[in-house]
C-alpha cells in the first residue's frame, strides 16, 4: 500500500519512505482490479490517446531518415499527413480487425516497414535515385497496406483497397459516405491540398493493392508472383513435404525476411489453416540453413508457465560474460513462439508466460530466479503465432502486442487454391501414369471441390444444433 504520506508499505511489514522528489508512476490498462480507493490513493491522472497523437512519433522518426532522402523530409512528411490519417480512421470504423491494434501500434510498425523497404532499396538496386519522390511516395504505400492495412480480415482488405484508390487518386472522395464521416471528426484535413504529389500509377483494379508490391528499380508496381512462373514438383518427393508457392506465401515470407533481417518482432495472426506456423518454419531464416541464424521453437499451451518458459529459452542461450546470455558469438536466436494466446489467465487476468516475453521486450532481461540477479539477453528476436481469440484462446495484453509488427493472415482466396491443389493433382496424374484423359480433368475436379466447400463453408455453418 502507498499511503498519503508517501511511505510504501510491503507485506513483510518494512516501510520505504519516499522523498519528496520521488514520484512512483503506475499504468494500468485496465480498473478491473482496482478500487476507487486505489484510484484516489495513487493520484491515477488519465490520458487520452488522442491528446498526444501521433505526430510526435513521425517527428523524431524523420530526424533518423537515410542521408539520400534527408532533403525530402517534408515532401514525407506530407505523405502521412495525406494518407496516415483517413486510413487508420477507415480501419478503425469500417473493418473488423481481429487483434485490435492502436493508432500509435500503426505508426510503430509503418516506420519499422518503410525504414526496413529503404533499407533493401538503397542496399540492392541501382537506379533508385532517379526519382526520390516516386521512390518515397511507393515505398510509403507498401508500408502503409502492410502495417494499417495488414490488420484487417478478408473483407476488410477489399474495402480498404477501394478506399485507399479513392485517396491516391483524389477522385470520387465526395460520394465516399466513410469519408464524409472522417471529414466530420477530422475537420482540419484538407486532402485536396495534399493530394499534389507525383501520383504514381497504382496497380490495376482487378485485385488490391495487397496483391502487388512496389519495385523501386522500375519505379512501378509489380505482382508478388509473376502469372507466367510455373512451380514443379519433384518426382519423388514427399507428399506431406510439398509448398506451393502462391502470393500469399511469396509475400509473407518478404515482410518476414525484412522486418526480421532488420531487428522487427513479427506477429502472424488468423484462423485455423491459413498457414502461420508454416510460413514461418520454412522461412529460410528459420530453417537452419544459414549458421549466423539460430533457431529457438516454443510451443503454449492452456498449461505453459512462465518459468518454464524463462528456463527453455535461457537453456538454448551461451553465456556471453557475466549477467548477459545470448546464441553464439556473431549470430542471431529467432524465438518462434507458437499459439502466443493459449496460456490460461491467472487471478488478476495476466498471462504469465506471456508476462515474462513482455519484461524482455521492454528491458531486455530478466531475472535469474536461482540468485536473484539480472541477466541481459542480447542478440534475439521474435516472432509469433496465434489464432483470434474464443475457445481456449484469449485476448493478450496490448502492451505485448505494441512490441510487434502485425500481419494478419486470410484465407487462401480461390485462386491461390486453385494454384495449389491443382499444381499437386497434376503432379500425382503424372507420377502414377494416368491416361491422358484422365490427365486432363485436373482442373476441373478441382473447380468442382472448391465449389462444393464454397458451398459446405456458406450453407453448413456450425450452430450449436449441428
Amino acid at each position: 500500500v502507498l499511503d498519503d504520506n508517501k511511505k510504501l508499505c510491503l507485506m513483510s511489514g518494512e516501510i520505504i519512505k519516499m522523498s519528496d522528489r520521488m514520484t512512483m508512476m503506475f499504468e494500468a490498462e485496465d480498473l478491473e482490479q482496482a478500487s476507487p480507493a486505489t484510484v484516489s490513493r495513487v493520484g491515477m491522472i488519465f490520458c487520452e490517446t488522442r491528446n498526444l497523437s501521433w505526430e510526435p512519433f513521425r517527428e523524431v522518426w524523420l530526424q533518423t531518415l537515410p542521408e539520400l532522402l534527408e532533403p525530402h523530409t517534408e515532401y514525407i512528411s506530407g505523405l502521412f499527413d495525406w494518407l496516415l490519417p483517413p486510413a487508420m480512421f477507415f480501419v478503425a470504423k469500417q473493418c473488423k480487425v481481429p487483434t485490435p491494434v492502436t493508432n500509435m501500434e500503426f505508426v510503430a510498425s509503418l516506420l519499422r516497414l518503410f525504414d526496413a523497404i529503404v533499407a533493401e532499396a538503397l542496399g540492392g538496386y541501382e537506379g533508385v535515385t532517379e526519382n526520390l519522390e516516386k521512390f518515397a511516395e511507393g515505398v510509403f504505400v507498401q508500408a502503409l497496406t502492410w502495417s494499417v492495412g495488414a490488420s484487417v480480415d478478408l473483407a476488410g482488405r477489399g474495402r480498404f483497397d477501394a478506399y485507399l484508390r479513392l485517396l491516391l487518386n483524389a477522385k470520387g472522395l465526395d460520394e465516399s459516405a466513410e469519408h464524409r464521416d472522417f471529414l466530420v471528426k477530422n475537420p482540419a484535413y484538407d486532402g485536396e491540398r495534399l493530394a499534389k504529389r507525383v501520383g504514381l500509377a497504382i496497380p490495376p483494379t482487378e485485385a488490391t493493392v495487397h496483391d502487388f508490391r512496389f519495385a523501386p528499380k522500375l519505379a512501378s508496381w509489380v505482382p508478388w508472383v509473376d502469372p507466367a512462373f510455373r512451380f514443379t514438383i519433384e518426382k519423388d518427393e514427399q507428399y506431406n513435404a510439398i509448398v506451393v508457392p502462391t502470393v500469399d506465401t511469396v509475400r509473407h515470407d518478404w515482410l518476414i525476411a525484412q522486418l526480421m533481417l532488420r531487428g522487427g518482432h513479427v506477429l502472424c495472426t488468423g484462423d485455423t489453416g491459413t498457414g502461420k506456423s508454416v510460413s514461418v518454419k520454412n522461412h529460410r531464416l528459420m530453417s537452419g540453413a544459414e549458421e549466423q541464424y539460430k533457431q529457438i521453437m516454443l510451443n503454449f499451451s492452456a498449461q505453459t508457465g512462465s518459468n518454464q518458459t524463462q528456463d527453455i529459452i535461457d537453456s538454448k542461450l551461451d553465456k556471453r560474460r557475466k549477467g548477459v546470455l545470448g546464441p553464439p558469438l556473431g549470430s542471431t536466436a529467432f524465438v518462434f513462439v507458437d499459439d502466443l494466446n493459449m496460456p490460461a489467465k491467472e487471478e488478476y487476468g495476466a498471462q504469465p508466460p506471456v508476462e515474462i516475453l513482455r519484461q524482455w521486450m521492454d528491458h531486455a532481461g530478466w531475472y535469474f530466479r536461482e540468485e536473484n540477479t539480472y541477466r541481459q539477453l542480447i542478440d534475439i528476436q521474435f516472432l509469433a503465432a496465434m489464432g483470434p481469440p474464443g475457445g481456449g484462446r484469449t485476448q493478450i495484453t496490448q502492451r505485448y502486442v505494441r512490441h510487434f509488427n502485425l500481419i494478419n493472415f486470410v484465407p487462401f482466396s480461390d485462386e491461390s487454391l486453385a494454384r495449389v491443389f491443382t499444381t499437386i493433382l497434376d503432379w500425382f496424374l503424372l507420377s502414377n501414369n494416368f491416361m491422358g484423359a484422365v490427365k486432363s480433368l485436373s482442373g476441373a475436379c478441382v473447380a468442382a471441390t472448391i465449389g462444393v466447400y464454397n458451398g459446405i463453408a456458406a450453407n453448413l455453418l456450425p450452430t450449436p444444433a449441428k
